[in-house]
């Protein structure tokens, strides 16, 4: 994950977003770490005088300046929450408004999972016990010890592990914040029937799926091109559809959480606050936060949706067509109204 530096401050207008980020307060983020942080100081008083001291003012300053009041201090005075911390060039990501590349899902799941497993490693030092209780919305989990993540292409994209290293919760992990932050719920091809031989076709094979597919078919027959810029929807009827394109193929009501079950679905970023001088942690994030067996409704309502995605995508057989379960809400572009032969019955 590549970091910040004073050549990447001399490309491009990086010098200015990045005294602009410090003399507003924005959060920079550390490589391969979940924490992020806020350079300078958090009292006012003491905030002005270090953007004074290093850039002159807000808006004045220049890259030697700052290059030379670097070389004598070693660190940048940083915070969060209520630490004062030092950082280096190190410990900056650089993000796409410095012309970075986008972090991709997997890295952001990545940095979610570091700073989890962080914050159950300072849960357990506080109580100065080698594991704690998990909370969530009413659920608990004893003996939670760390994090992990959960190996291959589960729905689970990381798991609570107990102190003997196995995996007692699973969690799949969403970016951002909303609906359109994320891509889909899930896929409808067999691959989103999982690898337990069980839960073959559970997805695939459904009625509302195949007759979606069929009907998209009679449009656009095998070796057609979808065209560009439409996507075509209909309402999934089933409440089980819905949930296995949430929490995983091997979804039941009420079911023993798996790789291919979730326990929980988290949006953004994870939080772990202790409940009280109890030995219980409620785990949080700040999007959108679901149990399993939450039902999804209004912008996130799972739809079944076909987009074009390129020439080289080729599903079902028709060319450019992407066919998935997305949150109703997540595209811009549906078309409406929505064709007869589209209309869940």
């Amino acid at each position: 994950m590549a970091t910040l530096s004073i050549p990447e401050l001399r490309k491009r207008e990086n010098f200015t977003k990045f005294r602009q980020k410090i003399v507003e307060k924005e959060d920079f983020c550390m490589p391969g770490d979940g924490t992020c942080y806020k350079i300078g100081y958090k009292n006012l008083s003491e905030h002005t005088k270090f953007i004074k001291s290093v850039f002159g003012g807000p808006s004045s300053g220049t890259l030697v300046q700052l290059e030379n009041w670097y070389k004598n201090t070693k660190g940048f005075p940083a915070y969060y929450a209520n630490k004062q911390i030092s950082v280096t060039w190190a410990k900056m990501h650089k993000d796409s408004s410095f012309g970075g590349r986008q972090t991709t899902g997997t890295e952001k799941e990545d940095i979610q999972l570091s700073r989890l497993i962080k914050l159950i490693n300072e849960s357990k030092d506080e109580i100065g016990e080698d594991s704690i209780t998990v909370k969530f919305k009413g659920k608990s989990w004893r003996g939670i010890a760390g994090a992990e993540s959960t190996p291959g292409t589960p729905k689970s994209d990381f798991h609570l592990t107990g102190v003997d290293g196995k995996a007692k919760v699973f969690i799949s992990h969403k970016d951002g914040k909303g609906v359109k932050a994320f891509g889909q719920w899930g896929g409808i091809t067999k691959q989103a029937d999982g690898k337990n031989p069980s839960d073959m076709g559970v997805i695939s094979k459904d009625k509302e799926v195949l007759d979606f597919v069929e009907a998209i078919k009679a449009r656009f027959p095998v070796g057609s091109q979808f065209p560009k810029g439409v996507t075509l929807a209909r309402r999934i009827r089933s409440p089980k559809l819905k949930n296995r394109s949430v929490y995983g193929p091997s979804y039941t009501p009420g079911g023993t959480g798996s790789i291919d079950n979730c326990d929980m679905l988290l949006q953004g970023t994870i939080d772990l606050k202790r409940s009280g001088k109890t030995k219980t942690f409620i785990i949080s994030a700040d999007g959108s936060e679901h149990l399993n067996g939450d039902t999804m409704t209004g912008q996130a309502a799972p739809t079944l949706m076909v987009m074009f995605k390129g020439v080289n995508r080729k599903d079902f057989g028709i060319i450019g067509a992407r066919f998935s379960v997305y949150p109703v809400g997540g595209r811009s572009n549906i078309l409406e109204p929505w064709p007869d032969d589209m209309r869940a019955k």
